[in-house]
């Protein structure tokens, strides 16, 4: 029985989540300790800086709409086995409330920001895969037993427990487990929260930060706080950033910190949001960072990206579905691999040339390059499926005689020039 079903009956409602005090599970991960800033640095709390905000997305909208297919291999090579019952839930719908594209990147939020994420796996009664559902990995503990088999522990708001025993021919859960930049690189978040929250408390005090009300005079207590309320009514704020200040009597305002062109707050920030996307090694002009970005190495960027930054993840994910979700007689035949060149789009010219090269040296045929495209197929009987080579090239071990025949249109006259035939 799925957790679905014990949670909410056997038919699908809408998901419905409990409170859950996490105090537990992120002492037993060291995230309660402050960083050097004196901030606490949590996954929760560390979202809320726009870089590491948007790196996350990044990473999970690339991983959503990457193309996850189910290949199979044949006497032709790795084929898609479209007719699986597994490419309709790894490729479009892994349960009947999300897509793919929703799911995996759901997962790839959980993945980056706690270090781990699992799916609950709903089998059919003779073991296919029926489903996959998402968990929050904040609510699951993972130990071992006395027999030294893992053991997974989901706790569902103030409810029993739910436990699902590792088992390596029908495995429970699809696991993954990364390194979180969050996690490693929580001096620099924390360094950027700070700066984040000196720029807030900047505006809310005004254009200058505060300083000293000086009167040559004694001032008793309730001359002092009614000179404070009415300087900062006056003076203090966003709207009245930048008036010209008048003081009266004996009082001099002296500045005591400065200002944010003198503090360097703009280069600090500069610095703190090129390591945060060298942390989740993301371009920085995916993160709307376009000061060293240009039209021409953009598209290298992107390419670079994928290959570095993008696809150990995927590797992570190909390997981990084929753990979790193949079974051991279907290694042989079956692999889940990400179309990564679906991730990136080049510009027209390139695609016209590269369409151009493999129609002419025979390995895409025009209903090929119509699909890639887009567009309806041309009938076979019009030569849409047909392959095509260039003339000129000759294997090396044909005879002369043999590749003259080959060149002879139906006319009876040679296609090559005299000189080229003998």
């Amino acid at each position: 029985m799925s957790l679905w079903t014990r949670m909410f009956g056997a038919t699908p409602q809408p998901e419905q989540r409990a409170t859950f005090k996490e105090v537990e599970f992120w002492r037993d991960l060291g995230w309660t300790s402050e960083v050097s800033s004196g901030l606490s640095v949590t996954p929760d709390s560390a979202v809320m800086v726009p870089e590491v905000y948007s790196c996350i997305n990044v990473l999970a909208q690339d991983v959503g709409r990457c193309p996850l297919k189910l290949r199979a291999r044949t006497d032709q090579g790795w084929i898609d086995a479209e007719t699986h019952q597994l490419w309709e839930v790894l490729h479009d719908l892994p349960n009947p409330e999300m897509t793919a594209a929703e799911f995996r990147a759901d997962m790839m939020r959980q993945l980056l920001k706690h270090e781990r994420a699992y799916a609950e796996i709903v089998r059919r009664p003779n073991g296919t895969i029926q489903a996959m559902w998402p968990l929050e990995s904040s609510r699951m503990t993972v130990s071992r037993d006395g027999m030294n088999r893992k053991v997974y522990t989901y706790k569902v708001g103030d409810g029993q427990p739910i436990t699902w025993i590792f088992n390596a021919d029908r495995p429970p859960l699809l696991d993954l487990r990364h390194p979180s930049p969050i996690h490693q690189c929580r001096d620099a978040i924390g360094l950027a929260m700070a700066i984040d929250m000196y720029g807030g408390k900047f505006f809310a005090n005004g254009a200058r930060l505060s300083g000293l009300l000086m009167a040559k005079g004694g001032l008793k207590p309730a001359q002092k706080q009614s000179l404070r309320e009415a300087f900062a009514e006056m003076y203090g704020g966003v709207k009245n950033a930048h008036r010209v200040g008048v003081l009266e009597g004996d009082m001099e305002f002296k500045q005591l910190t400065s200002p944010n062109d003198e503090a360097q707050y703009h280069e600090s920030r500069k610095m703190v949001r090129s390591l945060i996307a060298g942390a989740f090694r993301v371009p920085s002009h995916k993160i709307n960072d376009l000061e060293r970005a240009t039209f021409s190495n953009i598209e290298a960027q992107d390419r670079d990206y994928v290959n570095s930054g993008l696809d150990p993840y995927l590797v992570l994910w190909e390997q981990a579905i084929r753990r979790d979700v193949l079974t051991t007689r279907q290694y042989p035949r079956y692999q889940a691999t990400f179309d990564r060149e679906a991730l990136i789009q080049a510009d027209s010219a390139s695609r016209a040339a590269g369409f151009s090269q493999g129609r002419q040296n025979g390995w895409y045929s025009p209903n090929d390059i119509r699909q890639k495209l887009g567009e309806n197929p041309i009938p076979a009987t019009e030569g849409g499926n047909r392959y095509h080579m260039n003339s000129t090239l000759v294997p090396l071990d044909t005879e002369p005689a043999e590749h003259v025949a080959s060149v002879v249109n139906p006319s009876g006259v040679s296609d090559l020039p005299v000189q080229q035939v003998m």
